[in-house]
């Protein structure tokens, strides 16, 4: 089932340079949530964002958030749980003036996450080869 359109646009809003501009901005921030979802969905992260409610014209306002799970991701969420692990434990690795408060206290944990994931998705080790390695 379709919703409320997102704008309503009529001959006089093309000469209405304010009109237009707001226009042209709700459209913007609905093609921004949707390329959103997009990206998410083809990167297999089953979470779809977008305003609980919505008025025809208006700029969406911050957004709800769904998860919509089906066991047959299950092997696509765990390869971005890996990667996106490996991915924080480089940046923190790699950048220590960044690392987040209480990092050295889940350390441990991040690791022994990442052995398991590298389980399932070999190219992590590529990544991973200083795993072991205190720092």
């Amino acid at each position: 089932m379709l919703g409320k359109p997102i704008v309503r646009i009529s001959h006089d809003d093309i000469f209405d340079d304010a009109r237009s501009s707001k226009i042209n901005q709700v459209i913007t921030a609905w093609v921004a949530i949707d390329r959103m979802n997009i990206v998410n969905r083809y990167a297999g992260l089953n979470w779809a964002l977008g305003p609980p409610t919505y008025e025809t014209g208006e700029l969406p306002q911050p957004g709800a958030l769904a998860f919509y799970w089906n066991a047959k991701n299950l092997p696509q969420c765990v390869l971005n749980l890996g990667r996106s692990a490996t991915a924080v434990f480089r940046i923190v690795r790699d950048r220590p003036s960044s690392t987040p408060a209480g990092w050295k206290a889940v350390q441990p944990s991040v690791r022994e996450l990442l052995r398991w994931c590298q389980k399932f998705d070999s190219s992590l080790s590529d990544f991973l080869n200083d795993l072991d390695t205190e720092s």
